[in-house]
């Protein structure tokens, strides 16, 4: 992966971590998107089987302001961009889908009954 995008996946991620960017799930399977200014990016976690395909990738890609990708980064398994990608899509997973939270107040919840 150029250093470029290293950075900014880096970046995305910071952000994620620290709840300014917020992520939504699109109606692809395993697929997180962020809205950033006027453009967007997203990440698709894949798993492959049968047809001689075995494996797993994670796509990074990135979206014009008319919806159109302009860039698409992989990075396959075992490989440190799929390392560095796979990192991002479980943070914009974990901020979508809240877990964290669910499991506070689940936590203050029981507490509660206790």
């Amino acid at each position: 992966m150029l250093k470029k995008y290293e950075s900014f996946v880096g970046k995305i991620k910071d952000a994620t971590s620290k709840q300014i960017l917020p992520w939504n799930k699109t109606s692809r399977e395993n697929e997180y998107e962020a809205v950033i200014g006027n453009n967007s990016v997203s990440i698709q976690y894949h798993h492959n089987e049968g047809n001689g395909q075995e494996g797993e990738y994670v796509s990074f890609l990135l979206w014009d302001r008319f919806g159109d990708i302009v860039s698409e980064q992989r990075g396959y398994s075992p490989s440190e961009d799929y390392i560095t990608l796979y990192s991002l899509y479980m943070a914009a997973k974990e901020a979508c889908n809240r877990a964290e939270e669910t499991l506070d107040e689940l936590m203050t919840d029981i507490s509660k009954m206790c």
